[in-house]
């Protein structure tokens, strides 16, 4: 279960509950597909470029925006990881 931190890519929270969503969960099937395509991090990291597939966009309580990035390395390997 989630528990604090950073909503993972792919979920929204909904009602204290993490809800899928379709767009962001279709990007991560994205991920995984091309890593299978591309056989390494750094040639999947620039196919998604080419595809325009960008980190999360997060809002804070002040109104700041973060994500919607591309994604470095460390983050693809970490979703490749978990």
């Amino acid at each position: 279960m989630w528990i604090g931190g950073t909503i993972p890519l792919g979920y929204d929270v909904i009602d204290k509950a993490l809800v899928v969503d379709p767009d962001e969960a279709a990007a991560v099937r994205t991920i995984f597909a091309e890593y299978l395509a591309q056989g390494s991090v750094r040639l999947l990291s620039v196919r998604l470029r080419a595809l325009g597939i960008v980190s999360k966009r997060r809002t804070n309580r002040f109104g700041h925006v973060s994500g919607g990035t591309p994604f470095s390395r460390g983050a693809l390997y970490n979703i490749l990881r978990n």
